[in-house]
């Protein structure tokens, strides 16, 4: 019991530091968080020039020799302002940087961008009209896809579960095979993908 306590008191701390926002995208504002996508299409105008914090994965970038323009699809961001793997998509915006980004390092990537509103331009996604939001480019971090292998159940190794993970049961004669509570059999573990600088 004692032990499970310490390993379980031992992750949290290990996890509490690796949830901190990077300096490159904290901005001055602590309502940064509490600022989202749909906040912003909703009313523009209430957010020109104010400092906001959005992610999602980079489709597009255009270079020319100061400037650099790239499309994002919007994703919600987590607590510590990753874009969530698994949710809808809930937009699109233009991020515009006035330096030179190699666009290797950011196309088909996930990001995180912290800009200032400029307002909304006109584009087209295929043939349809499109209204983006825009930024101006202030910071970014690029993440990694990184994927970790779970436990899929509770009881660890050499215990009694129930199914879909166990498989060989008790029946009223004899051992026998069926869904239901007996020895593991089978995968007890999983591939978890999470989002890591």
């Amino acid at each position: 019991m004692k032990l499970s306590l310490f390993i379980t008191l031992l992750a949290c701390f290990i996890l509490s530091g690796c949830v901190s926002i990077p300096q490159d995208i904290q901005g001055n504002s602590r309502s940064l968080s509490e600022i989202s996508y749909q906040d912003i299409q909703q009313d523009v105008s209430r957010f020109h020039g104010q400092e906001v914090r959005l992610g999602g994965k980079v489709l597009n970038v255009i270079n020319s020799q100061n400037e650099t323009l790239f499309e994002v699809a919007v994703l919600p961001l987590d607590y510590s302002a990753r874009p969530e793997l698994g949710t809808a998509f809930q937009g699109r915006i233009i991020v515009k940087a006035n330096k030179f980004i190699e666009p290797l390092t950011l196309k088909h990537h996930l990001v995180t961008v912290l800009g200032t509103v400029t307002g909304i331009t006109n584009g087209k996604v295929g043939e349809a009209d499109y209204q983006y939001l825009t930024l101006s480019l202030q910071g970014y971090q690029v993440w990694q896809i990184r994927e970790n292998i779970v436990p899929v159940n509770d009881f660890g190794f050499g215990g009694y579960g129930p199914d879909p993970y166990w498989r060989y049961a008790w029946g009223p004669m004899h051992m026998f095979y069926m869904p239901g509570w007996g020895y593991p059999a089978g995968p007890m573990f999983q591939v978890e993908p999470q989002v890591v600088k």
